[in-house]
């Protein structure tokens, strides 16, 4: 994205672009304590776009946080409300229609189900 139309004044500094990647592939859920306790690094992960319900896409659990951490104002189940949870990875299959930054549910498959 351009943060600075053409022509105008750039102080030093002053980012001018932003670069993301197009093809998003690792996402960052977080699980509250109890249940990140039940998920292991390789367990599937179905994830669905909160702007397409009903899609899911496959994915993975590549990294479990080591810590409890708070969870960042956007990814708060009720805005507004504090709350600490464990920031687990997920990676996105080829293909994925996901836009960085956009919002996801994700389902960890059941302990019974590995």
């Amino acid at each position: 994205a351009v943060l600075v139309p053409p022509g105008q004044f750039v102080g030093d500094g002053r980012p001018v672009v932003s670069i993301l990647d197009t093809e998003p592939r690792d996402v960052v859920v977080y699980v509250p304590t109890a249940a990140a306790a039940t998920v292991a690094a390789g367990d599937p992960v179905a994830v669905e776009c909160a702007s397409r319900p009903g899609t899911s896409i496959a994915a993975a659990v590549v990294h479990i946080g080591l810590a409890v951490e708070e969870v960042p104002p956007q990814s708060l189940r009720v805005p507004g409300e504090r709350e600490w949870a464990v920031p687990i990875t997920v990676r996105i299959g080829d293909g994925s229609p996901l836009r960085p930054g956009e919002s996801i549910l994700a389902r960890f498959a059941a302990p019974a189900a590995r």
